[in-house]
């Protein structure tokens, strides 16, 4: 059966929403309604959701776990489940690839959590997610492939202990460190900068 919505290529869920002072601007729609901008890509102009749009968008709020959250304004939340709500317009969307930038910034350590693991699970129902990430530790937890970028182009590319190793910290981001690998991840402490003297390590 040919699917009369066909699915957007990708979507696309920002760091954070800018608005002209710099500062985060407040979001005015409903979380729930923010998310009913998902299948807005299906639809001709003027044309109202149908009942399986409304469906996607219910389920996407549901897979987010923002179902008790969606008569919530938007600037209301928090920044995680800010950022559910862009996971959760995109996959209103159904949408196969998500493009996450930054998704962890500005994040606490359990929204840094809440939310890679909510994407973790999205791939392994099939996603692709393809992210921009800082953080060495959440990259290489969650993450099964990265590519480390330094000058405008790909220095590196592999697992994650292939990657991020004492020689491409010092070669690319000009610190000496210790790397530390456990079940849960990569661990980079920083032990000096490249232009302190080495009898400082």
């Amino acid at each position: 059966m040919t699917n009369p919505y066909p699915a957007t290529p990708a979507g696309h869920c920002p760091a954070y929403i800018a608005g002209p002072s710099g500062c985060i601007h407040r979001l005015r729609l409903y979380s729930g309604r923010d998310c009913r901008h998902g299948p807005y890509p299906h639809l001709g102009a003027f044309q109202p959701e149908s009942d399986q749009d409304l469906q996607r968008i219910n389920d996407a709020l549901d897979k987010t776990g923002l179902t008790a959250m969606r008569n919530r304004r938007a600037d209301q939340l928090s920044g995680g489940e800010r950022q559910r709500v862009f996971i959760a317009r995109a996959l209103a969307q159904e949408a196969p690839v998500l493009l996450l930038d930054e998704p962890t910034a500005s994040l606490d350590m359990c929204h840094q959590l809440d939310v890679l693991s909510l994407v973790r699970e999205l791939t392994e129902e099939g996603h692709l997610a393809i992210a921009a990430i800082h953080h060495m530790d959440m990259a290489s937890r969650f993450c099964h492939r990265l590519l480390l970028l330094s000058g405008g182009s790909i220095v590196a590319d592999g697992a994650p202990d292939a990657v991020i190793t004492e020689a491409n910290m010092l070669a690319h981001f000009g610190i000496h460190s210790q790397i530390e690998t456990s079940p849960y991840g990569i661990r980079v402490t920083a032990l000096a900068s490249a232009s302190q003297r080495s009898d400082l390590l």
